[in-house]
């Protein structure tokens, strides 16, 4: 639980790399992906016989809504993925100030612990002669009676012999 800020700034980094490699898995490759097939088949269309008012137009119908509606939803992606990226670094810096804290407030805790604990024994010890004391004025029939229990005990086992 004590990580060093050294730990601390190595886990940043490593959880930021792993975010932009998925963001490359997730994102950015399936783009590039999809540009390229609709280049390719661009490329396909225009190759094919006919005239070129004729593919112009297929090219027009099939293809360019194709483009603009995944151009459209993978801007978007891109901009929730920098969005939440950025809220999540955000939520990181706010979460690691409370964690230090709770380490601050655990170490001072064990501290003030330690001192009443100390105190408490400190007290007890010199309460105990006062305690003894008060006992055989206040409740001598007890004391007696234990006496004269262990008194008892002792000549009981003395007879069984």
């Amino acid at each position: 639980m004590g990580s060093s800020p050294e730990d601390r700034q190595r886990l940043r980094e490593t959880r930021r790399q792993r975010i932009k490699r998925s963001e490359w898995r997730q994102i950015y490759w399936p783009m590039i992906g999809a540009f390229v097939v609709i280049v390719a088949l661009a490329i396909v269309l225009f190759a094919m016989p006919g005239t070129a008012g004729d593919m112009l137009v297929v090219f027009l119908l099939l293809l360019c809504p194709t483009a603009v509606i995944l151009y459209a939803v993978y801007v978007s992606l891109v901009l929730l993925a920098i969005g939440l990226g950025k809220g999540d670094d955000y939520g990181y810096k706010g979460l690691e100030k409370l964690n230090d804290l709770a380490e601050q407030m655990r170490g001072l805790t064990k501290s003030a612990a330690l001192v009443v604990n100390e105190q408490s024994i400190r007290f007890n010890a010199a309460l105990a002669p006062a305690t003894q004391a008060m006992s055989a004025v206040v409740e001598p029939e007890r004391r007696d009676g234990a006496a004269k229990m262990k008194t008892g005990e002792a000549n009981d086992s003395n007879t069984a012999e």
